[in-house]
């Protein structure tokens, strides 16, 4: 049994109301492609190639990534004079420099399914790692990956060294574009979730710690976080819980692999809203 308590509309929301989808996925295979490490997007022919674009429901939400007047114009750029080339084909991950716990295990590993399957489990993998705004980031190297990215990719097995970094405007011979099997405020394909029961091995769900045995249910503190959305009087409501037979923990202290165990250890899971409720994702057979 899942609850959630919210006072306002957070990833979680629009998660939980997006349509369900049980299309297959599909790719988009686009040759000679204009890489700039700056701009969230890749280009064609100086156009914008739409598959690239983050794509979100701009009806709810005005992104700039949605806008393609937001990107600068690229038909000045001439592949001929492009000293960086890049030969063979790669899988575009999109905006993966977005540092977000709850973005990553949604927009992001919305992309990286393809990535994970057995006709492209050789290729190798590109991104843009550099990201203005509130969550961007700068990855130079996987070893500026946050520990909860590189947990995850390990508990999916997707090998770190698959990832290419570019720090300058490249062209690249071939590119494929995964739809995504997620998109904010419109649609989540069925596939989405199987990313995650169909890669990560039954030991991290079959064998649950000491430390979660014999509990009534679980409840996601947001206490010890420093971001906003902070929840007012949140301690008393741990002492509600506590007082139930909860397990009250802080999900910034535990590893994808811990977080894993306990969710699939208690029949309640009970949390205010944010991104560590996005780990139901993590539950096997979710009803």
């Amino acid at each position: 049994m899942f609850y959630g308590f919210s006072c306002q509309l957070s990833v979680m929301d629009r998660f939980i109301g997006s349509t369900v989808h049980n299309e297959n996925n599909e790719i988009t295979s686009i040759k000679n492609v204009y890489f700039d490490p700056n701009t969230p997007a890749l280009y064609k022919d100086g156009v914008v190639v739409d598959e690239s674009l983050l794509k979100r429901n701009v009806v709810r939400r005005q992104s700039s990534f949605n806008q393609k007047i937001a990107f600068p114009v690229a038909d000045k750029v001439k592949p001929e004079k492009l000293k960086s080339h890049l030969p063979g084909k790669y899988i575009y991950l999109g905006s993966f420099g977005y540092n977000h716990y709850g973005h990553f295990i949604t927009e992001q590993i919305g992309m990286i399914y393809l990535a994970l399957m057995n006709d492209f489990n050789e290729y190798q993998l590109i991104f843009h790692p550099n990201l203005p705004g509130h969550f961007g980031s700068k990855f130079n190297s996987t070893d500026d990956f946050p520990k909860y990215i590189i947990d995850i990719l390990s508990l999916l097995n997707l090998n770190l060294r698959r990832f290419v970094f570019l720090d300058k405007p490249t062209l690249i011979e071939e590119v494929i574009i995964p739809k995504p099997s997620f998109v904010l405020d419109n649609y989540i394909n069925k596939n989405h979730k199987e990313v995650f029961e169909r890669n990560i091995a039954d030991t991290h769900y079959n064998e649950p710690t000491m430390k979660f045995n014999k509990v009534t249910g679980v409840y996601f503190s947001r206490s010890k976080l420093k971001r906003r959305r902070a929840v007012i009087n949140e301690s008393t409501l741990e002492d509600i819980f506590k007082s139930r037979g909860f397990l009250v923990v802080y999900p910034e202290s535990l590893s994808a692999a811990e977080q894993i165990k306990l969710i699939n250890s208690v029949d309640i899971i009970s949390g205010c809203n944010g991104s560590a409720l996005h780990s139901v994702l993590f539950r096997k057979n979710l009803n």
